[in-house]
């Protein structure tokens, strides 16, 4: 089992129709997708959405906190964020926790039960992008 995929699309302009929602499936061959965690926490980052989460839901083989995940089409495919980890000594609930970007790129984890609060960033994103396009 794994998570489910919606969608919709509102236009907002006056005299258009509403939409419904859609559902976007995913079949067991795809294999790329996000799975079912307990209090799955997401955010984005970097124009990209990273996911962590608590025990495994539904039979799947997935540990609490075993690794990010991540979506560049906005959470229709996932992967395991290779290059963010969590640090060694690491601890928290499994059931309580929370997880948060912000406006600096740096992620933010709030360990329920051990009260830590880790803060990591992907290196890249601490740099000022410098001009590399230039015209007359």
């Amino acid at each position: 089992m794994n998570a489910l995929v919606w969608g919709k699309v509102d236009e907002a302009l006056d005299h258009t129709g509403h939409q419904p929602w859609s559902y976007y499936d995913v079949t067991n061959g795809d294999g790329n997708y996000l799975p079912r965690l307990d209090n799955i926490q997401i955010a984005r980052c970097d124009d990209e959405i990273y996911a962590i989460g608590g025990a495994s839901i539904s039979g799947t083989t997935h540990e609490a906190f075993d690794h990010f995940y991540r979506s560049q089409d906005n959470g229709l495919t996932w992967f395991v964020a290779e290059k963010v980890t969590f640090p060694d000594d690491f601890s928290s609930s499994a059931t309580s926790f929370a997880f948060t970007c912000d406006s600096n790129n740096f992620m933010w984890v709030f360990c329920g039960e051990t009260g830590q609060v880790w803060r990591g960033r992907i290196n890249y994103l601490g740099w000022e992008k410098n001009q590399t396009d230039f015209t007359e």
